[in-house]
């Protein structure tokens, strides 16, 4: 018989009360602290909970940002209160549109709470399987479709609960995912549960009038045989008809099995069952690799003599699965990531082709066009763990296409770019003290003989130790008219009308910054591009004792160290490090050259500096009799072009 779950308000009330949002504290914008509150109701100026001392109204503007974080719902209305009473409002609207928000946040709340309470089902006791007539296979295989492909499910007893089972990749990958069964009926989702490592999906389902039997799992796989019989099920092609595919089970894993079933496309999702019908697995994957030397003679080098390429099927386990490994998905928030990671696809589908083909000229245009829609993906924060996985995967391909081009990461440019457009950018210049050497027509005393009309180095002045007001009234000597008297003239090298320019942001645009910043996880000559300021300067003491400092320079965005010599490599005469919003951005080495040092460095970086997907690259030049070994992080040049304009003052540099 179908149960029904009836919601009243009352009913509501006590689920919230007895079983509903755990126990925390609340710490008050004001200060005031509320020890193992719970959300009791929404009122029309903030809420009301209950807590260790008793019931408490919180107004809206006394919530911290952490708490309305958390309640998407109560921060929407606390949004709307704040525009309703800069507005003048008409009550009926007014109190419509609270009571709707209270209903979606109550009917929010409650679905939240029956998608826990069905999770600690599935791992309770199953009841007894004392049913004389067995499942029935093809009544409990199902079709999945999508926008962009299809696949296999199956309904299977998985606890207390009936359940549909099927690959990440099947259920979270297609767009638009509708399953039917072998009568073409419709399956209503209740709750998803996702595997955190495995390609797996677990699902609640409305059930269907007269439904029999359905499949169980096998206690512990890890008692079967190797060479046992097996049978596949599935939508073989997506040809939206199950086929029977018999084999063997070849290999035993912790999370995964071997099989020779020989599932193609479509069948990701179908069970892998034994003779008894027991499921032992979902079919998820398959591998094909070129044959090799070392495997020849054996089975992984194909079944007949000389095959090319040998393939090997996988199936997922679901014996083992405990609490820990899986996670509880919001349907709602699905929608959105299942657009975002077909985008992706559609996105390196196109790239791949265009690589397959070395357009490159495409492949840049491709980039250029998707630039937005990349930026809105890497931004995304997943809620599925394998999606984000799976996202990661093609994050590091993107960064192996963006390489290739040398054109930087877009999508980061394209961050950096949106964060940079909306920063009112203020501009201090910086006052340079002005630097000197002796003047070489007086040699340092300010005055010369009066019949001396040479300007060479030395002739003409007076003697060093007779400086200052020795000669000052002798007929012998008159003021040097280079120096002014001075004995020192300014050295050249900058223009002094045009001091450098120092960029002053505000600390919510430079944390934005900062985030887009990511730590390397392989240090350069011992530091970590991306690390902030203090601690990568202190993380060697040759650059904290004050004899190796050179100086410090500002210029835009950048500040720079610049050190004599450095601490690892001895015969470098310079170290430089170059620092934006407090994170190392640029390391910089200079060498004095020679042949075989070049070749050494070359190899050096050939050999340890060679990953396409780490967050720096290190490049060697040689620039007049050094060695300049250059590793700069992805994020510096975009940042650099982007404060590249000094000149126009104060506001947006874009």
């Amino acid at each position: 018989m179908k149960r029904k779950i009836i919601c009243s308000s009352t009913a509501f009330l006590l689920l919230l009360l007895g079983q509903g949002m755990h126990a925390e504290d609340l710490l008050t914008v004001s200060g005031r602290k509320y020890q193992n509150f719970k959300v009791n109701a929404i009122t029309g100026k903030g809420i009301e909970i209950l807590h260790a001392e008793g019931v408490a109204r919180v107004p809206f503007k006394d919530l911290p940002e952490e708490f309305l974080r958390k309640n998407p719902d109560i921060r929407h209305i606390a949004s709307r209160k704040k525009v309703q009473e800069n507005q003048p409002a008409a009550s009926s609207v007014t109190d419509l549109g609270n009571k709707e928000d209270l209903e979606a946040y109550k009917r929010r709340i409650y679905e939240a709470e029956v998608r826990k309470l069905a999770f600690q089902k599935l791992f309770m006791p199953a009841p007894p399987d004392n049913l004389k007539t067995p499942p029935v296979i093809m009544q409990n295989l199902l079709f999945v479709n999508g926008d962009n492909g299809s696949g296999t499910a199956f309904k299977m007893q998985f606890g207390q609960l009936p359940v549909i089972i099927t690959n990440a990749h099947v259920f979270l990958g297609l767009q638009n995912p509708v399953i039917r069964d072998i009568n073409g009926r419709r399956y209503k989702i209740l709750s998803v549960f996702g595997a955190r490592e495995r390609d797996l999906v677990i699902l609640t389902y409305r059930r269907k009038k007269q439904e029999g039997p359905l499949l169980r799992p096998v206690k512990d796989l890890s008692t079967i045989q190797i060479k046992t019989q097996v049978t596949a099920y599935g939508n073989s092609q997506g040809s939206q008809t199950h086929s029977v595919l018999a084999g063997t089970l070849l290999g035993l894993g912790y999370d995964r099995m071997e099989i020779s079933c020989g599932i193609v496309g479509g069948n990701s999702g179908g069970p892998v069952l034994l003779k008894s019908g027991s499921v032992i697995g979902v079919s998820t994957f398959l591998t094909i690799r070129e044959v090799e030397p070392q495997t020849q003679g054996t089975r992984y080098g194909g079944s007949r003599k000389g095959q090319r390429y040998n393939i090997r099927r996988f199936a997922t386990r679901i014996d083992n699965l405990t609490p820990s490994m899986l996670e509880i998905l919001n349907p709602e928030q699905l929608e959105e990531e299942r657009k975002y990671y077909a985008l992706s696809e559609k996105i390196l589908n196109e790239l791949t082709e265009f690589y397959q083909r070395r357009d490159f000229v495409r492949m840049k245009t491709c980039l250029d066009s998707y630039g937005e829609e990349l930026s809105k993906i890497d931004e995304h924060q997943w809620t599925s763990s394998y999606l984000r996985q799976e996202y990661s995967q093609k994050r590091r391909f993107l960064g192996s296409i963006f390489k290739i081009l040398n054109e930087g990461d877009l999508i980061l440019v394209t961050r950096l770019r949106k964060i940079w457009s909306r920063t009112p950018v203020g501009i201090r210049k910086s006052t340079v003290p002005n630097r000197f050497k002796v003047c070489s027509r007086c040699n340092g005393s300010g005055r010369i003989n009066v019949n001396s009309t040479s300007v060479s180095q030395g002739k003409g002045g007076l003697t060093k130790i007779r400086h200052g007001n020795t000669f000052k009234l002798s007929p012998q000597s008159r003021i040097c008219s280079v120096c002014s008297g001075r004995g020192q003239i300014r050295s050249p090298g900058r223009n002094h009308s045009d001091p450098p320019a120092e960029y002053i942001l505000p600390e919510s645009s430079v944390t934005e910054f900062q985030k887009c910043i990511l730590k390397a996880e392989h240090p350069f000559n011992g530091f970590y591009l991306g690390g902030a300021e203090k601690p990568e300067l202190s993380r060697f003491p040759y650059y904290t004792t004050a004899s190796n400092m050179n100086f410090i320079r500002k210029n835009r965005l950048e500040r720079i160290y610049i050190f004599k010599g450095n601490h690892r490599t001895g015969n470098a005469t310079k170290t430089q490090l170059t620092f934006m919003f407090n994170r190392l951005m640029r390391v910089e080495l200079f060498i004095p050259y020679s042949e075989q040092a070049s070749a050494d460095y070359q190899a050096l970086l050939r050999n340890n500096f060679n990953n396409r997907g780490s967050v720096f690259q290190v490049k060697l030049s040689r620039s007049g009799s050094f060695l300049h070994l250059d590793c700069r992080h992805e994020a510096y040049t975009p940042l650099r072009d982007l404060s590249a304009d000094p000149q126009k003052g104060q506001g947006n540099l874009l």
